[in-house]
């Protein structure tokens, strides 16, 4: 059957068209898949996050600021639990050490490297505490920690409830800290590590002044940056135990 000139040039113009709708759609489909491709990150180098707030407190009578290094699986793997880590700064810094400090990054190169397993880093605003309740008791620092600050992070954090899962360390001041806390309280941690800490009995004359806190600019939350004073020591003289609390809440 022969077909006229006019039909031929038809049946090309259909080919023509349906040739290039086909070419279109491909091209659409791998553009699309290309767009996916950029945004999609492998769980292996997914990143973690620090997540800043504040907790309100009844002992201090104030707000009191804190960080959470969160590892990747927090936000992929919604009922997971993680053990925890309390970092606790030294002297004259603040809540913000351990990101502004580099170990964040540290951290996470070695979680990427494969050398860490996924935990939560918790550091609270200790101001000159030194993690402990002041002589004269208007700063009950310790009986925060105790009280409200770790049972607040473990349950808003999804933190692995028992004393295998929950470990302490510092630096300087916080190293005191540390070692205060973890001996006093042995049934809450697992482990404990200071480093460069300030064992001493009586604090430096330098500390009886205002101490200028370090610089938190160019950090913000997804909630909103607060500044909060720092609060001045009150208690000049020896260094004092603090009573055991009764009520440890959840921690056990």
């Amino acid at each position: 059957m022969k077909m006229s000139s006019r039909e031929q040039r038809g049946n090309c113009f259909l080919f023509r068209f349906l040739s290039s709708l086909v070419l279109a759609t491909r091209c659409s489909q791998l553009a699309i898949l290309f767009i996916l491709c950029l945004f999609y990150v492998p769980s292996s180098f997914a990143s973690g996050r620090v997540e800043c707030n504040a907790i309100p407190s009844k002992i201090l009578a104030r707000s009191v600021s804190y960080c959470v290094v969160l590892p990747a699986s927090f936000d992929s793997e919604k009922t997971k639990r993680f053990p925890i880590l309390y970092e606790l700064h030294g002297l004259g810094d603040n809540e913000q050490f351990f990101v502004h400090s580099g170990l964040w990054n540290l951290v996470e190169d070695q979680r990427e490297r494969g050398e860490l397993k996924d935990f939560l880093i918790a550091t609270p605003a200790g101001g000159a505490s030194f993690y402990i309740n002041a002589k004269d008791g208007k700063v009950r620092y310790e009986d925060f920690l105790l009280r409200e600050f770790f049972p607040f992070i473990e349950k808003k954090y999804r933190a692995s409830p028992g004393r295998a899962n929950r470990a302490i360390s510092g630096v300087s001041m916080g190293g005191y800290g540390a070692l205060h806390l973890a001996f006093r309280h042995p049934q809450l941690f697992s482990s404990v590590s200071a480093h460069s800490a300030a064992l001493i009995e009586k604090l430096p004359a330098f500390v009886s002044g205002p101490q200028p806190p370090r610089s938190r600019r160019g950090f913000r939350d997804s909630a909103g940056y607060r500044v909060l004073e720092r609060q001045q020591p009150s208690y000049p003289g020896a260094l004092r135990e603090s009573r055991r609390p009764k009520n440890l809440l959840r921690l056990r």
